[in-house]
């Protein structure tokens, strides 16, 4: 679910016009929430991004960290991490689990989708202990699905609009499959 943002939706003419309308952006008082999807099977545990949702291009293509947690409110035995991207390269974290970015809207779409093709991890089940993981989102403001195993080259950047960022982890609990996923407002002013 992407959400309206105030303020936002005027042409800004000054790099000290569009710092304005980010500040009043971050600022609002709830703009910047997102949703978030919890699976039962996977009980207790969630996943929530924090942080400002409204940046410049130039921001942007400086490159951008956007804060996200894993919350793990008590032990989970019996856990089997799932990756999400083509090649299963990704890798748990300190939570136990593989979150997944992708960042779309608007013909857009950057995630690391495809980085090459590897040994898939462990499917030795593992419990969830109980604590927060701290994350970042990272994105340098282009298009692009990987390196992929043949250098694949990054996009062009991406136009001032709305986005969707989706964070993810799947995987199985003592054979039942689960879900739980994050989605975030993201929005490039000029």
């Amino acid at each position: 679910m992407l959400l309206a943002l105030a303020g936002c939706g005027g042409s800004s003419t000054s790099v000290r016009d569009a710092a304005t309308a980010v500040d009043a952006a971050n600022d609002d008082g709830g703009a910047c929430r997102g949703t978030s999807l919890t699976d039962p099977v996977l009980d207790g545990v969630s996943l929530a991004v924090r942080g400002p949702c409204v940046f410049t291009l130039a921001q942007a293509r400086a490159g951008l960290s956007v804060p996200f947690d894993i919350v793990v409110a008590h032990a989970v035995p019996g856990v089997v991490a799932t990756p999400q991207d083509g090649g299963q390269c990704e890798r748990a974290d300190a939570s136990g689990l593989i979150p997944f970015a992708e960042l779309t809207g608007g013909g857009q779409r950057y995630c690391l989708c495809d980085t090459g093709l590897c040994v898939p991890p462990s499917t030795t089940p593992v419990t969830l202990a109980a604590g927060t993981t701290s994350a970042q989102f990272t994105w340098d403001g282009v298009n692009w699905t990987g390196p992929s195993d043949t250098n694949n080259p990054k996009g062009a950047a991406f136009p001032a609009g709305s986005y969707t960022l989706r964070i993810s982890a799947t995987g199985t609990v003592n054979g039942t499959a689960f879900t739980i996923a994050a989605t975030y407002p993201i929005t490039l002013v000029p």
